[in-house]
Parts: C-alpha cells; structure tokens; sequence
C-alpha cells in the first residue's frame, strides 16, 4: 500500500503551480502519493515588492520598470521570459490532480497541527515561506522537509535568489533539508549545484532551480530522506 506525503506550499502563482504538477508525477512513480496540498497565505513582510524594496539600491532602472508592470499585470511576465511559464493557476493543478486541498492557511492555524497529529504522515515536503513552530516540528516526528534555493549554509532566509544576483556569485543552487528549530540549518539531504547565469531575470534563474527540485525529491525519496551532512546552527527560531 501506498504511504501518504503531506505538500505545504506557498500562495505563488509563478513557480508553484508548475512544481506541484511535476511533484506529484514523480511521486506518483514512488511508493508514495500526495495526500493533500496545503497552500499557505503570503507573508506581507515576506512578499516580493516589500522585500525588493527595501533593496530598492541594488535595483537598475529596467528592473524597477519590470517589477511595477508586474504588479500591476502579473501574467505579463512571459514576455520577459525566454522559456515561458505554461501554468499560473494553483487551483487548476489541484484539480486536474484530483488533490485535497486547503488555500489560506497559516502555519500556526491549530487544524494544521491537528492534521499533522492525525495522520500518519511517511514525509511532509515544504516550499512555504512560513516559520514551523516546534509543536508542528514535534508532531511531525522530524519528517518535515524544506525546499531552498540556494547552497546551504549560504544565503539562509528569503529572496535567496535576488541575494546571490547582486552579489555576483558564480553558482546557485537547491538544497532540500530537514527543518528544525533553527532557520535553514537542518540536516542536508540532497543538494543541485548549478551556473548562475548572469544574463538571465531573477525570475528565470529561480525557474532553472525549481526545474531540478521534482527530480531531487525523487532521489530524496529512494533513499528515504537520508541525509548527507549537517548544517552548524545559527540562529534559533
């Protein structure tokens, strides 16, 4: 029989619906199936023109004019864009793969907790950008899994993408690890080094990335999430 995988996503119409459509096709290929998607409300501080604009410095005039055409029409973005995103639609991935699914959720909302409790979960996979407490942590019997895209322990936190851009850094990349208490310093389970392309968008090098993540989870899967090395703490959540 199957075991059930518990996806906890973020509310991004760019890059999520496109990595939930693929997660579920290689999971699919596994022992394993997603039981349910749980999408997660954006946190204000946490969102792409709040955070861009407290850089507003280390942004060119042509980025500025992007980031206020798309805020103003976010599907417009295929036409900055070499290869184009097929999908901005959560909900539409959710049904076309028959999911159970929740939308606007916060971490801390007690049903999370609940479920958590309730179901006997193999793996709990993250993309969110919200913060796990240690109740959720506990109940999950340290089988929740984030997604980053950098290489940890480089670049911990949000917006990782737009950090190593304007820091000129040669190579990006995915790590998957497990969550703890601390931010972005469990135990590595699988990391994907790539060039980052210094001619492409922000938006094209984070693309690149979330095109190695569906592969890397089937990997992660086929070795039952073991992990490769430690991360040293930093900061506690």
């Amino acid at each position: 029989m199957k075991k059930p995988i518990l996806l906890i996503i973020s509310n991004n119409s760019y890059f999520q619906p496109s990595f939930l459509n693929n997660v579920c096709r290689v999971i699919s290929k596994t022992n394993y199936y997603v039981e349910r998607v749980l999408v997660l409300n954006t946190v204000r501080k946490l969102t792409t023109q709040k955070y861009l604009l407290n850089n507003f410095f280390r942004l060119y005039p042509s980025e500025i004019f992007k980031l206020t055409l798309l805020k103003i029409y976010p599907n417009l973005i295929n036409f900055f864009l070499r290869e184009k995103i097929k999908n901005f639609s959560i909900l539409d991935i959710v049904k076309k793969n028959k999911l159970i699914h929740n939308f606007n959720l916060d971490i801390s909302d007690g049903k999370i907790l609940k479920l958590i409790k309730k179901k006997n979960y193999a793996f709990i996979i993250n993309t969110g950008d919200q913060i796990f407490n240690e109740k959720i942590i506990k109940a999950s019997k340290n089988k929740i899994f984030n997604i980053h895209l950098s290489l940890l322990p480089k670049y911990a936190g949000v917006w990782t993408m737009f950090q190593q851009m304007s820091d000129n850094e040669k190579y990006t990349g995915v790590t998957i690890h497990k969550i703890n208490n601390y931010l972005d310093s469990g135990e590595i389970i699988i990391q994907k080094k790539i060039i980052l392309n210094k001619k492409h968008t922000l938006f094209e090098n984070q693309l690149k990335c979330y095109k190695l993540i569906p592969d890397m989870i089937f990997k992660c899967i086929n070795t039952n999430f073991k992990s490769i090395r430690k991360i040293k703490k930093k900061k506690i959540i």
